[in-house]
């Protein structure tokens, strides 16, 4: 089930987040994570697991530090009734960043690392639903 989430809820996290004081939690194993009064979904497993993916193909890339996978409770997340992560590309305050988020290809780059995640994140999701062709014709992965 799907945790509801009220307008108190909401304006009690933007105000953390804009305070700094939202709690942020490494993401160490699948339980579902307490943060303040905002109950996490049943997706919280995947979409820890296609983080990480995007993670790891991002990291390709080479370049910028890798800061890990954490939950936060971001407005944009909640509610989510699927999978859902907030991927950080770059910061605009960083002059190295602010070049490469300049770069047509590498923009192009990080939407191709991305789209190769939510690829594989897909067939992993879909085998273990027993679907053997995906969104796409993809085959799931074994």
């Amino acid at each position: 089930p799907i945790a509801k989430v009220s307008k108190a809820d909401i304006d009690r996290a933007i105000g953390q987040q804009l305070a700094g004081q939202a709690r942020i939690e490494e993401v160490t194993d699948s339980r579902p994570v307490q943060s303040g009064d905002l109950v996490v979904t049943e997706h919280v497993h995947e979409s820890s697991e296609f983080a990480k993916l995007a993670q790891k193909e991002l990291a390709a890339l080479g370049g910028g530090d890798v800061r890990g996978v954490k939950q936060a409770p971001f407005v944009v997340l909640m509610g989510a009734a699927m999978p859902a992560a907030l991927v950080e590309i770059g910061f605009l305050s960083n002059p190295e960043d602010e070049g490469n988020l300049g770069r047509s290809r590498y923009r192009a780059d990080v939407a191709g690392s991305i789209a190769r995640a939510v690829e594989a994140f897909a067939k992993r999701y879909d085998a273990r639903r027993g679907v053997t062709k995906g969104v796409r014709g993809l085959q799931a992965a074994r």
